[in-house]
């Protein structure tokens, strides 16, 4: 059975509605039946008839000219139709012959570490307005402008008006956005069938990236239970994995509970939609909210990396976190820059210097003196000056460790201001040559 086929029969099951129907009578569309073949069935359950084989009758052992034989003598006309499970080559792994373990290849912070895998599913969460949307859509324009393909499928129908001006914005040409050869937006998938075949069609494209926003969206969509584990297997195995597996670096966006007592867990719905991510699950935690021509940061903390390729990267804590993205206010020309900045080497820092740090980000100002931060800090209109020594100390930590920068220097009759090195203003962006870039696909 061809690709096609395999895609018309599982469309068989959809019912009229063009929904996915998980229910046990029905899901024999998607279940080996003894043979190499589906067990098709009409849309009210009955079974469908068999298929004419292209290969005649014959007996085990029996000679096919037109077929390949395995090494037990058995018969499939490509080596890619074997229905049977291949063991993992483990003489070929110590014989150092095996792949290496996978490294992120994408969304790289200014230090040249990249924070998401190909081939990988990884996952963005947090609270709305957070700006998971917007790191995605950064990601988007770092793997268009080095020349990569992108597929972009939103069913959180944030629409063509917000997604296309923010990758231009965020320097993506208009020409490789109007390229379909290049870059695909779907805002309009709203049935099973639909988001079954953009699958199937991905397979022959073989996209670098591709987005699924959001999670939430695409569960009821194909009939799934956001806190069934077995709705959101099912779910995965016919359209996040094939993705994965044709190269992409598969990125969904989810989001977190109400409730709090699971917020830390991870996003809402079961607890099986962390268990294949194989790449980077981030939790996105805004730190200055995103607003229109202003920008916005958001903190990034790691909350699943199976191969570690992030937090080896990383300073331990916990949470651990992968860094900060920031967002720019747009420049005179309307580009908007954006920036990942590596997250703070705790252990080299006063013990004091993250609380000073906290609440400074919770001054919500442009720019502040020392002595602004003492009375934050002390709660008192008058502080003392030990209170403002201390407050003097730990910000001249953060300058060294570049979490502050000097909005204006000290001199006489004036007073040295500072700003968060977060809102400063973009003096690096990722070109695409460094890192591990070239470990990342082109398709061209």
């Amino acid at each position: 059975m061809t690709a096609s086929d395999d895609l018309v029969a599982r469309g068989k099951v959809l019912g009229e509605s063009g929904k996915y129907q998980p229910k046990p009578e029905r899901l024999n569309a998607f279940n080996i039946n003894g043979s190499d073949t589906l067990d098709r069935r009409h849309d009210d359950g009955s079974p469908m008839p068999d298929e004419p084989s292209d290969v005649d009758d014959h007996h085990p052992g029996d000679y096919q000219p037109d077929a390949k034989t395995s090494h037990d003598g058995s018969f499939y006309d490509d080596e890619d139709d074997d229905p049977r499970p291949q063991h993992f080559d483990v003489a070929a792994f110590f014989a150092g012959t095996a792949p290496e373990p996978p490294k992120p290849v994408l969304m790289h912070r200014t230090d040249g570490r990249a924070l998401f895998y190909a081939g990988k599913l990884n996952l963005v969460f947090g609270d709305p307005e957070s700006g998971k949307t917007m790191l995605v859509l950064a990601a988007c324009a770092e793997a268009l402008r080095d020349g990569r393909h992108v597929v972009y499928v939103d069913l959180d129908h944030n629409g063509p008006e917000f997604i296309l001006p923010l990758l231009v914005a965020f320097g993506v040409p208009v020409d490789t956005l109007s390229d379909s050869a290049v870059f695909r937006y779907y805002p309009d998938i709203d049935i099973a069938l639909q988001m079954l075949m953009l699958v199937h069609e991905c397979a022959r494209w073989r996209p670098a990236v591709a987005i699924i926003d959001s999670i939430g969206e695409l569960l009821p969509m194909m009939g799934a239970n956001s806190n069934d584990g077995d709705d959101f297997t099912r779910a995965h195995t016919i359209v996040l994995k094939p993705l994965a597996q044709c190269g992409a670096a598969v990125i969904e966006i989810d989001h977190l509970p109400k409730n709090v007592f699971t917020r830390s867990q991870g996003p809402v719905g079961t607890a099986a939609k962390r268990r294949p991510v194989g790449g980077l699950a981030i939790k996105v935690i805004c730190r200055r909210t995103f607003i229109p021509g202003k920008g916005g940061t958001a903190e990034l903390q790691i909350n699943k990396d199976r191969t570690g390729g992030v937090r080896r990267h990383s300073p331990p804590g916990r949470p651990q976190s992968a860094g900060t993205f920031v967002l720019d206010s747009p420049d005179n020309n309307g580009v908007i820059g954006w920036r990942v900045i590596p997250p703070l080497e705790l252990a080299a820092m006063p013990s004091a210097a993250p609380r000073y740090l906290e609440l400074i980000r919770e001054m919500k100002v442009d720019t502040f003196t020392i002595r602004d931060v003492a009375i934050a800090m002390s709660g008192e209109e008058a502080p003392t000056k030990s209170q403002i020594e201390q407050a003097r100390y730990n910000i001249e930590a953060l300058l060294d460790a570049a979490m502050l920068t000097a909005a204006v220097a000290s001199r006489k009759g004036v007073t040295a201001r500072f700003r968060l090195a977060e809102t400063a203003a973009a003096s690096e962006v990722y070109d695409g040559e460094q890192g591990d870039s070239e470990l990342f696909p082109r398709f061209e």
